[in-house]
C-alpha cells in the first residue's frame, strides 16, 4: 500500500450561518487527501485548543466515520451506536453525509479501502505522510 498524503489549509467554505454551535467556536480547515493520484477535499474542524491537524488526524476521522456505515449499518443502528436521536433530522443529515463521504473515501483508496479500514491507530500513522 502507498501512503496517504494531504494538504491542509486554514479556513473552509461553509458559511458561518450554516455552522452548528460547535463549528462556530472551532477552527475550520480544508483538507485535501491524496492516494495513488486520486484525491478528495473535505471540511475539517478542530477544537479551539487543538494544534493544526495533520494527515493522520484527517485520515483517522474519515476512516472512523466510514466504519460506522461501511458494513451496511442502518440509520437506526448508526444513531444507537453514536448516541443520536433517530427521530432527529440533524442526525439523519449527519448519517447521509457520512455515507456520501465514505463513498468518496472508497473511490480515493480504491482496492486498498478494506486494508485501510482494518488498520489500528499506529499502523495508520505509519501509512500517513
Amino acid at each position: 500500500m502507498n501512503r496517504i498524503t494531504s494538504t491542509i489549509t486554514y479556513g473552509n467554505k461553509l458559511p458561518y450561518e450554516q455552522r452548528d454551535e460547535w463549528q462556530r467556536q472551532a477552527n475550520p480547515w480544508t483538507a485535501e487527501i491524496r492516494y495513488k493520484r486520486r484525491r478528495m477535499t473535505v471540511p475539517f474542524w478542530t477544537g479551539i485548543m487543538a494544534d493544526s491537524p495533520d494527515t493522520w488526524d484527517v485520515a483517522y476521522c474519515l476512516l472512523s466515520d466510514a466504519q460506522c456505515v461501511h458494513w451496511g449499518e442502518s440509520f437506526e443502528d448508526f444513531c444507537a451506536n453514536l448516541g443520536y436521536d433517530s427521530d432527529s433530522l440533524k442526525a439523519y443529515r449527519t448519517y447521509q453525509q457520512v455515507l456520501k463521504q465514505t463513498e468518496s473515501l472508497k473511490r480515493v483508496l480504491g482496492d486498498d479501502f478494506e486494508d485501510f479500514i482494518g488498520l489500528d491507530e499506529d499502523q495508520l500513522k505509519r501509512m500517513c505522510r
